[in-house]
């Protein structure tokens, strides 16, 4: 490398490529940035997995009342009672299917918020309600409103919370236990038609959706209350959380250091990568060095 005579010797030096002195710089230790221990509980036993996998399942089959299964045995008895046809009630099942739709993104922020273990129980309760509000129907407009709830707390609702509450808690072999949950649920929604045809052959539609009612709050609101709560917001509720680190900027402190040292700036994090003028490259600087 060409350098020029008239150059301070501190340039020369730096030029030449010997090291520039470096100073220790002493940052302050805040005791909110040592590591915090995270205690982790004890993995669960496989009562409790089976406990959690087959309660939501059973859940899961408690939907059939708001399932198409669950309603297609009670097309023609309301056909007969309600003295409509078979379109309208076909539209009414539609724009009750589609606007039981529109609110599952509401229910899906409510189990972010408050969990699925919460949200369980009060969407069992409102299906119990709706089930026994929808036996006093007495027109398709009624008929329509009560397929929208139905649809909307039992296929949509109770199903969403049962699935979520095993993706929550369960981590261990987390795949099998939701297969396992849904192969129940499909399970009970498959057998549901046998016991509704056989409800409304011996009553009617109003005793069967009320016998329904029944089932589900007594079911689903016990189970519910004995599922582990999970944390809102999270996948896991043993997953553990980082503490927040506080205190001075690394930024600010390592720039003085790294300023004209090139072995400083590739291992610091705080240095601007803009090169110096007095590292320049000969090819960069090959105008100033020359005589």
């Amino acid at each position: 490398m060409i350098v020029r005579p008239d150059a301070p010797a501190s340039h020369q030096e730096t030029l030449i490529g010997s090291p520039p002195s470096t100073t220790e710089i002493p940052l302050p230790l805040n005791p909110s940035t040592e590591p915090v221990p995270v205690t982790r509980r004890r993995p669960r036993g496989r009562l409790w997995w089976w406990g959690v996998v087959v309660g939501a399942g059973i859940v899961s089959g408690l939907t059939a009342p708001g399932q198409t299964a669950g309603l297609s045995p009670l097309v023609d008895p309301l056909i007969t009672t309600l003295d409509i046809t078979r379109t309208e009630i076909s539209t009414a099942y539609l724009i009750g299917t589609l606007a039981g739709a529109v609110a599952l993104p509401f229910i899906g922020r409510a189990l972010d918020r408050w969990g699925a273990r919460s949200v369980m129980m009060i969407v069992g309760v409102v299906f119990a309600l709706l089930l026994a509000a929808a036996s006093f129907v007495t027109d398709i407009f009624g008929l329509t409103g009560a397929y929208a709830g139905l649809r909307m707390a039992g296929q949509g609702a109770l199903s969403l919370t049962a699935v979520t509450i095993v993706a929550r808690t369960v981590t261990h072999r987390s795949g099998l236990a939701l297969g396992i949950t849904s192969a129940i649920g499909s399970a009970g929604i498959s057998l549901a038609p046998l016991g509704v045809e056989r409800l409304v052959a011996a009553s009617d539609v109003a005793t069967t959706w009320r016998i329904e009612s029944l089932a589900v709050l007594a079911i689903v609101l016990p189970i519910s209350l004995l599922l582990p709560r999970d944390a809102p917001g999270r996948k896991g509720a043993e997953r553990p959380t980082e503490a927040p680190v506080e205190g001075w900027d690394l930024r600010p402190a390592l720039a003085p250091a790294c300023s004209g040292c090139s072995q400083a700036r590739s291992s610091a994090p705080g240095c601007s990568p803009r090169r110096s003028r007095s590292t320049r490259s000969p090819s960069s600087g090959s105008r100033a060095s020359r005589p």
